[in-house]
This record gives structure tokens, sequence and C-alpha cells, in this order.
């Protein structure tokens, strides 16, 4: 295709394969993106766009059990349908289509790296490398300006507040929730998803041995099923009926202690395998805490 050859990733590619990078996977996993600036922390999921959902009449939600944690199991297979994988390539391999047109970019993705991404999930299958757990949560909230609250049982007090950011168009998460004060309260969906210990120490295992392409694709990989999983665990919470919302982060390995801990703690973390350290380091890395609001 013209322009192709002049794709970040095609380059990519070739320094690589110059630099010796083969990979486990042979030479359709050579193509490590030559950058080194990944993040380590879960990617916040990209809040929907609800178009006049606001303008909406509020409809009347279902009701379940509160502050009863509840545990999912799921396979790699499951998830795959939940997988964003312009995302996967882009943001978290690093394949910027540059200055190709979004048609280019694509017909090359589907030849390099879709070969990439299928190998590395029937690896990750054949190995066992992920133990994928969600754990989720109803409970009681209630809003004020920007500052959600969370309450357990008929408690006055919220034992969790998180400040979310109020976006250039006017619209912040909290908008979607009751003010504080009304009676009664609404109702919020915790969700907390990891893919395992093994993917972390299979990870780092591969970067301390020097298998920087390896490494960097599983790496990218592990953090995508974690959002899947997320995914999934919020398709499951929409069917009760009582959150309808999508997914937004709430706390990551980058958050603070305390309120990690709280979290977790609500949300019966031990049952997902996750832990937290007094040091504030989580347990797998590769775990991340979201909100389903009510609407």
């Amino acid at each position: 295709t013209k322009g192709a050859t002049a794709l970040s990733g095609e380059n990519n590619r070739k320094e690589a394969e110059n630099q010796g990078q083969k990979g486990l996977f042979g030479e359709e996993f050579a193509g490590a993106p030559a950058t080194e600036d990944y993040a380590d922390e879960i990617a916040v999921m990209t809040q929907r766009e609800d178009d006049g959902q606001d303008d909406q009449p509020l409809l009347a939600l279902s009701p379940v059990a509160l502050d009863r944690p509840e545990t999912v199991r799921a396979s790699l297979r499951d998830l795959l349908p939940y997988i964003d994988e312009l995302d996967l390539f882009e943001k978290r391999w690093g394949f910027d289509k540059g200055a190709a047109s979004r048609d280019e970019w694509c017909r090359w993705a589907q030849a390099e790296l879709v070969p990439v991404f299928n190998n590395l999930v029937a690896y990750c299958e054949r190995e066992n490398i992920y133990d994928l757990r969600a754990s989720f949560v109803y409970t009681e909230a209630a809003a004020q300006s920007e500052t959600l609250f969370l309450y357990k049982g008929e408690a006055s007090e919220s034992y969790y507040a998180h400040v979310f950011p109020r976006e250039k168009n006017g619209r912040c998460v909290t908008d979607k929730f009751c003010g504080a004060g009304v009676s009664p309260k609404d109702t919020a969906a915790l969700i907390l998803a990891t893919c395992g210990q093994k993917a972390q120490a299979t990870a780092r295992k591969w970067k301390m041995n020097g298998k920087t392409a390896d490494y960097k694709y599983l790496h990218g990989l592990s953090q995508e099923i974690t959002a899947a999983l997320t995914r999934y665990t919020e398709n499951l919470i929409h069917k009760h009926g009582a959150c309808v919302g999508g997914a937004v982060c709430l706390a990551d390995k980058s958050s603070a202690v305390d309120d990690m801990q709280i979290l977790l703690s609500a949300l019966n973390a031990s049952a997902a395998g996750v832990t937290i350290n007094p040091a504030g380091i989580l347990s797998p890395e590769y775990a991340a805490v979201y909100l389903v609001p009510p609407r």
C-alpha cells in the first residue's frame, strides 16, 4: 500500500530486527516499538459520551443487595469481544499511525499486528498466564458538586469520598448521582479487576532477562486484558439494572494507600487475589478499581 513503509510501526519493526529483538514468537513477534514511553499504570477507561443523557428523565432502577461483594471468573476467550484492539495497538503497544491515513494504518495493522496478537493470546492460553478474576459490590452513593460520597448501610457518614474533574463541556461524573442529603441515596457499583500474579511475574522475568520486545507486548496486553475484564463485569452489572452508566477509573496503583485500602476492603479484594502492602504497592500490578454510576 502506498505510504505503508512510512508507518512508524514498520520502521520500529525493522529497527527491532536490526537490533536482534526477535522475541519468542518468531519474525511476526519482532516488531517491538522503539519508544520506551510505556506507562506502568492501568490506563483510565475513557468515559463514554451519552449525548443528551443528562436531559433524559430519570428512570426507575432495579433494587439490588448492598455491601455484598461478588466474585466473577472469566476465561481469556470470554474477554476477546471486550478488547479494544486500536487502543492496544496504538496506546499500549505504541504503534502510532503517524502520517498514514487510518485506512492505511488499519491494513498494515491487520497484516503485522493481528498475527502478533493472535500468537500472544495463544501462548497465554497455553501457558495459563492469566488468572482472570474480578470482584464487584453495590454501595449507596451521593454527590455534592464534584465530590462523590460512598456509604455503608444506614450510616449517615460516608466511608469514602472522591473528587472527579469537571470536563471542559461542563459535565462531571458526579452529575449522574443524586445530591448529598437526598433520600433515598443512589446505588453505585464498584469493580476490582485483575489478570493475576503470573502475568506480572512473567512480564517482570522477561524484562529482567532482556526480552524487551516480548515484555512490552505482554505488558500492554495485560493492561488491556484488565480493562476488558472491567468491561465484561460492567456488562454483567448493567444486566442487573441498578447501575447502567459507563465505568470510570476510581483508583489504581498510583492512588493514595489509604484510599486504595478502603476500596479493597469494600470489595473483598482477597477473593480476587489482590493485596496492598503497607508501602502502598498493589499486587498484582495489573489491577484497578472502577466505578459504575447509576445512570
